[in-house]
Protein backbone atom coordinates (compact mmCIF):
# COMPACT_ATOMS: atom_id res chain seq x y z
CA UNK A 1 0.00 0.00 0.00
CA UNK A 2 1.30 3.74 -1.11
CA UNK A 3 0.49 6.45 1.45
CA UNK A 4 1.84 10.11 0.34
CA UNK A 5 1.06 13.21 2.59
CA UNK A 6 -0.13 15.96 0.21
CA UNK A 7 -1.24 20.10 1.03
CA UNK A 8 -3.55 19.65 3.95
CA UNK A 9 -4.66 15.87 2.98
CA UNK A 10 -3.31 12.13 2.54
CA UNK A 11 -3.32 10.05 -0.45
CA UNK A 12 -3.27 6.19 0.08
CA UNK A 13 -3.49 3.37 -2.45
CA UNK A 14 -4.02 -0.14 -2.54
CA UNK A 15 -4.46 -3.68 -4.64
CA UNK A 16 -7.73 -4.92 -4.41
CA UNK A 17 -8.80 -7.08 -1.77
CA UNK A 18 -9.38 -10.99 -2.87
CA UNK A 19 -12.05 -11.97 -0.25
CA UNK A 20 -15.24 -10.34 -0.69
CA UNK A 21 -17.41 -12.04 2.66
CA UNK A 22 -14.46 -11.32 5.01
CA UNK A 23 -14.32 -7.97 3.99
CA UNK A 24 -17.38 -6.96 3.76
CA UNK A 25 -17.33 -7.61 7.28
CA UNK A 26 -15.51 -5.19 8.33
CA UNK A 27 -17.40 -2.25 6.16
CA UNK A 28 -19.27 0.68 8.19
CA UNK A 29 -22.82 -0.12 8.06
CA UNK A 30 -23.83 2.96 5.99
CA UNK A 31 -21.28 1.30 3.40
CA UNK A 32 -22.66 -1.79 3.58
CA UNK A 33 -25.81 -0.02 3.12
CA UNK A 34 -25.17 2.00 0.27
CA UNK A 35 -23.20 -1.72 -1.18
CA UNK A 36 -26.16 -3.94 -1.05
CA UNK A 37 -28.26 -0.60 -3.04
CA UNK A 38 -25.96 -0.53 -5.54
CA UNK A 39 -26.60 -4.38 -6.39
CA UNK A 40 -23.45 -4.67 -8.55
CA UNK A 41 -23.29 -7.30 -11.12
CA UNK A 42 -19.73 -7.35 -11.99
CA UNK A 43 -17.84 -9.11 -9.52
CA UNK A 44 -14.43 -6.36 -10.03
CA UNK A 45 -17.29 -3.22 -9.24
CA UNK A 46 -17.82 -5.42 -5.81
CA UNK A 47 -14.23 -5.62 -4.91
CA UNK A 48 -13.26 -2.03 -5.89
CA UNK A 49 -16.10 -0.53 -3.41
CA UNK A 50 -15.51 -2.80 -0.54
CA UNK A 51 -12.28 -2.02 -1.67
CA UNK A 52 -11.86 1.63 -1.59
CA UNK A 53 -13.62 1.95 1.73
CA UNK A 54 -11.76 0.05 3.37
CA UNK A 55 -8.80 2.03 2.13
CA UNK A 56 -10.79 5.49 3.53
CA UNK A 57 -11.17 3.67 6.92
CA UNK A 58 -7.87 3.06 7.02
CA UNK A 59 -6.80 6.61 6.34
CA UNK A 60 -8.90 8.41 8.46
CA UNK A 61 -10.03 8.55 11.90
CA UNK A 62 -11.92 4.94 13.00
CA UNK A 63 -15.28 6.61 13.37
CA UNK A 64 -15.22 8.75 9.62
CA UNK A 65 -18.12 7.64 7.85
CA UNK A 66 -19.38 8.69 4.06
CA UNK A 67 -23.37 9.72 4.15
CA UNK A 68 -24.77 8.78 1.37
CA UNK A 69 -28.43 10.26 1.26
CA UNK A 70 -29.68 13.37 0.92
CA UNK A 71 -26.37 14.67 -1.14
CA UNK A 72 -26.99 17.16 -3.79
CA UNK A 73 -24.09 16.13 -6.30
CA UNK A 74 -22.90 14.39 -9.13
CA UNK A 75 -23.78 10.98 -9.13
CA UNK A 76 -21.32 8.74 -7.03
CA UNK A 77 -19.09 11.87 -5.94
CA UNK A 78 -18.59 11.59 -1.94
CA UNK A 79 -19.71 15.11 -0.40
CA UNK A 80 -17.73 17.23 2.36
CA UNK A 81 -18.28 15.49 5.84
CA UNK A 82 -17.03 16.55 9.28
CA UNK A 83 -14.50 19.35 7.36
CA UNK A 84 -13.16 16.48 5.28
CA UNK A 85 -13.48 16.59 1.81
CA UNK A 86 -13.12 12.95 0.11
CA UNK A 87 -11.98 11.61 -3.51
CA UNK A 88 -12.24 8.24 -4.48
CA UNK A 89 -10.94 6.46 -7.65
CA UNK A 90 -10.16 3.08 -9.10
CA UNK A 91 -8.72 1.16 -11.87
CA UNK A 92 -8.82 -2.63 -12.32
CA UNK A 93 -6.43 -3.95 -9.44
CA UNK A 94 -5.69 -0.71 -7.66
CA UNK A 95 -7.93 1.80 -5.43
CA UNK A 96 -6.72 4.83 -4.50
CA UNK A 97 -8.58 7.65 -1.96
CA UNK A 98 -7.95 11.25 -1.19
CA UNK A 99 -8.79 13.04 1.99
CA UNK A 100 -8.30 16.91 2.11
CA UNK A 101 -9.87 19.65 4.42
CA UNK A 102 -9.69 21.32 0.97
CA UNK A 103 -11.52 19.99 -1.80
CA UNK A 104 -9.82 17.62 -4.16
CA UNK A 105 -9.85 15.23 -7.12
CA UNK A 106 -8.21 12.00 -7.41
CA UNK A 107 -7.71 9.73 -10.74
CA UNK A 108 -6.19 6.12 -11.53
CA UNK A 109 -6.08 5.29 -14.70
CA UNK A 110 -4.28 1.93 -16.37
CA UNK A 111 -1.89 2.38 -19.09
CA UNK A 112 -3.98 1.40 -22.52
CA UNK A 113 -4.12 2.21 -25.83
CA UNK A 114 -8.04 2.19 -25.42
CA UNK A 115 -7.38 6.43 -24.64
CA UNK A 116 -6.32 6.91 -28.09
CA UNK A 117 -9.80 5.68 -29.36
CA UNK A 118 -11.61 8.95 -26.97
CA UNK A 119 -8.74 11.31 -27.42
CA UNK A 120 -10.65 13.56 -30.52
CA UNK A 121 -13.62 13.79 -28.24
CA UNK A 122 -12.25 14.91 -25.24
CA UNK A 123 -8.99 16.79 -25.70
CA UNK A 124 -8.20 19.58 -27.87
CA UNK A 125 -5.90 19.65 -31.32
CA UNK A 126 -3.38 21.44 -29.47
CA UNK A 127 -3.28 18.45 -25.95
CA UNK A 128 -3.53 15.88 -28.68
CA UNK A 129 -0.16 17.24 -30.75
CA UNK A 130 1.74 18.27 -27.64
CA UNK A 131 1.12 14.65 -26.07
CA UNK A 132 3.93 12.25 -27.75
CA UNK A 133 3.25 9.13 -25.93
CA UNK A 134 0.74 6.81 -24.96
CA UNK A 135 1.68 7.67 -21.15
CA UNK A 136 1.44 11.25 -21.51
CA UNK A 137 -2.78 10.82 -22.94
CA UNK A 138 -3.47 8.97 -20.07
CA UNK A 139 -2.02 11.40 -17.57
CA UNK A 140 -4.40 14.04 -19.89
CA UNK A 141 -7.45 11.74 -19.37
CA UNK A 142 -6.68 11.37 -15.73
CA UNK A 143 -6.03 15.26 -15.14
CA UNK A 144 -9.05 16.15 -16.44
CA UNK A 145 -11.13 13.45 -14.71
CA UNK A 146 -9.54 14.52 -11.00
CA UNK A 147 -10.59 18.03 -12.39
CA UNK A 148 -14.04 16.78 -13.04
CA UNK A 149 -13.98 15.25 -9.68
CA UNK A 150 -12.92 18.53 -8.31
CA UNK A 151 -15.23 20.93 -9.39
CA UNK A 152 -18.38 19.14 -8.84
CA UNK A 153 -19.96 20.87 -12.10
CA UNK A 154 -22.53 18.36 -14.32
CA UNK A 155 -22.13 18.96 -17.36
CA UNK A 156 -18.85 20.29 -17.99
CA UNK A 157 -17.65 19.34 -21.44
CA UNK A 158 -13.90 18.09 -21.04
CA UNK A 159 -12.88 19.03 -24.25
CA UNK A 160 -13.96 22.49 -24.61
CA UNK A 161 -14.18 23.65 -21.08
CA UNK A 162 -11.59 21.54 -19.41
CA UNK A 163 -7.66 22.41 -20.98
CA UNK A 164 -4.29 21.04 -19.80
CA UNK A 165 -1.88 24.11 -19.90
CA UNK A 166 1.23 22.45 -18.48
CA UNK A 167 2.45 19.15 -18.11
CA UNK A 168 5.43 17.42 -17.13
CA UNK A 169 6.18 13.80 -16.82
CA UNK A 170 9.93 13.39 -15.43
CA UNK A 171 10.78 9.32 -14.65
CA UNK A 172 7.96 8.29 -12.36
CA UNK A 173 6.98 12.14 -11.58
CA UNK A 174 3.78 14.28 -13.07
CA UNK A 175 3.48 18.05 -12.40
CA UNK A 176 1.53 20.83 -14.29
CA UNK A 177 -1.71 23.20 -13.90
CA UNK A 178 -4.68 23.70 -16.44
CA UNK A 179 -8.05 25.31 -16.11
CA UNK A 180 -11.51 24.50 -16.04
CA UNK A 181 -14.44 26.92 -17.33
CA UNK A 182 -17.58 26.88 -14.80
CA UNK A 183 -20.30 29.06 -15.42
CA UNK A 184 -18.36 31.66 -17.42
CA UNK A 185 -15.60 32.20 -15.22
CA UNK A 186 -12.00 30.86 -15.33
CA UNK A 187 -10.92 28.60 -12.50
CA UNK A 188 -6.71 27.66 -12.43
CA UNK A 189 -5.88 24.25 -11.16
CA UNK A 190 -2.44 22.85 -10.34
CA UNK A 191 -2.05 18.96 -10.44
CA UNK A 192 0.54 16.72 -9.21
CA UNK A 193 0.42 12.85 -10.11
CA UNK A 194 3.16 9.53 -10.40
CA UNK A 195 3.51 6.29 -12.47
CA UNK A 196 3.02 3.34 -10.35
CA UNK A 197 4.57 0.44 -11.63
CA UNK A 198 5.08 1.62 -14.92
CA UNK A 199 1.38 0.51 -15.67
CA UNK A 200 -1.02 3.41 -13.65
CA UNK A 201 -1.24 6.89 -13.60
CA UNK A 202 -2.14 8.25 -10.47
CA UNK A 203 -3.40 12.06 -10.73
CA UNK A 204 -4.47 14.39 -7.80
CA UNK A 205 -5.54 17.79 -7.71
CA UNK A 206 -2.43 20.22 -5.36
Amino acid sequence: MLKKDINNGIISVSQLIENEDTCFSKLHELDKEEFLRRNYIRNEHRLQFIASRLLLQSSVEADFKILYEGLQSIEGVPQPIANKYISISHSKQLVAVAVSSKPVGIDLQIITPKVQRVAHRVFSEVEIKNSTSLIELTVLWAVKEAFYKYIQVPGIDFKTEMSVEELVVLEDKIKGCGKVVVNGKVEKINFEGLLINEEYVLVYTA
